[in-house]
């Protein structure tokens, strides 16, 4: 292990290795220095016992070209298992190193006789080239893999906060949604106690109300099971529905909600659609978030006349069109193109995921939802569905 290895753990407070890291380090630097050593002894001390690379201060032994030859085979070698054997860039540039190496040796053993000549100076020369080649070689080799793993990192963060941010948008998805449901059971629930505690006791409108909670806790379950199924991307709950049908229910559901606002609902349903293929607590749940919004805009606008119109139509035979518009404040001609983008709202206290999940319900179905002004100021959306074949 490295002495980086060994800072980087004692860095991160890890007791149990940095005492082995250490000992090892040192028993490692202690056995080089110990070798170095002994090998510097043996040579200066011992050198009339050494073999004689040289004749005198100039000239070169015989000796010295054959032992050169030697490491200029050993190099050969070397180089053809590298050569067979290469797995990284690291390697390549060892080869180079090498070939360098060869080159140096074989100036050495073949072309100089003495020191200080031509090829004493080149083989110096070739040596300085060696090492300087593995040097650039392996900062090169580093500054790469440091970079690699900056982007691995990078990226490793990225696709983290990404997951993070696709599990908090469907989270808040969901709490959208079910929302609705769950404020209808909550106020369900209340009227179902006072009109039990009247005296004399209303219990049909009681039971009413409780047949409202056990509606919205349906569909609260319907919901839930619309996402899982949009978000596997699964047709077995997909089925022939009739689009006229899903409005009257939502309109039903919502009665409530519309004459405590005081709006005024004109709906001119065509008779006898063809049905569409698709998943029906969807497709409802796009109606419901369209007329939801409308009510929240008309409460905020100070207009008095409050109307809502729904209406379908059929278009060329092929395809179903549903209309939602309001006489709310409209939507800013500025801010029309973003509306349907995911997280973005004009509400105080809105989460911005209604529009955008519908129009990924109404795209996962093959049609298109689009928002305009409205002929009488308000806000207009729009859904086309392709008719079912």
């Amino acid at each position: 292990m490295t002495v980086y290895a060994w800072l980087k753990n004692g860095e991160r407070g890890n007791d149990a290795v940095r005492p082995s890291a250490l000992a090892a380090f040192c028993w490692s630097m202690a056995i080089q220095i110990s070798l170095v050593c002994a090998l510097t002894w043996a040579v200066t001390a011992g050198d009339r016992f050494m073999p004689r690379m040289f004749l005198d201060d100039l000239s070169m032994a015989p000796l010295g070209h054959y032992v050169t030859g030697m490491l200029v085979l050993m190099s050969v070698l070397v180089l053809l298992l590298m050569w067979t054997r290469r797995r990284s860039v690291l390697d390549l540039w060892v080869m180079v190193a090498v070939c360098m190496l060869i080159s140096e040796m074989t100036l050495v053993a073949f072309g100089m006789t003495s020191r200080f000549s031509l090829g004493w100076y080149v083989s110096r020369a070739l040596a300085v080239g060696v090492s300087t080649v593995v040097l650039i070689a392996l900062l090169l080799e580093s500054v790469r893999l440091h970079a690699a793993l900056s982007r691995a990192n990078v990226m490793l963060e990225r696709e983290r906060e990404t997951k993070l941010t696709n599990a908090l948008a469907i989270v808040a998805a969901i709490a959208h949604e079910v929302r609705q449901p769950l404020t209808r059971i909550i106020s369900g629930g209340n009227a179902a106690q006072r009109f039990l505690k009247m005296t004399p006791s209303e219990q049909d409108r009681a039971q009413t109300a409780l047949e409202g909670i056990v509606s919205a806790g349906h569909r609260a379950s319907e919901v839930i099971d619309g996402f899982r199924a949009l978000f596997t991307k699964t047709d077995q709950d997909q089925q022939l529905v009739d689009i006229s049908e899903i409005i009257r229910v939502v309109l039903e559901s919502l009665s409530q909600e519309l004459r405590d606002h005081q709006i005024e609902l004109r709906s001119a349903l065509t008779s006898e659609l063809p049905p569409v293929y698709g998943n029906q607590s969807q497709l409802q749940e796009v109606v419901s978030n369209l007329i939801a919004n409308a009510i929240e805009a008309m409460d905020t606008s100070s207009n008095p006349d409050r109307v809502l119109d729904v209406r379908t139509e059929l278009c060329d035979g092929k395809a179903i069109r549903v209309a939602i518009e309001d006489s709310g404040p409209g939507i800013d001609k500025d801010k029309l193109d973003g509306i349907f983008t995911a997280f973005v709202t004009t509400k105080r206290h809105g989460t911005g995921l209604g529009l955008a999940i519908s129009r990924m319900i109404v795209e996962y179905h093959g049609g298109k939802l689009t928002a305009s002004s409205g002929q009488k100021g308000g806000a207009s959306f729009q859904f086309v569905l392709p008719v079912a074949t």
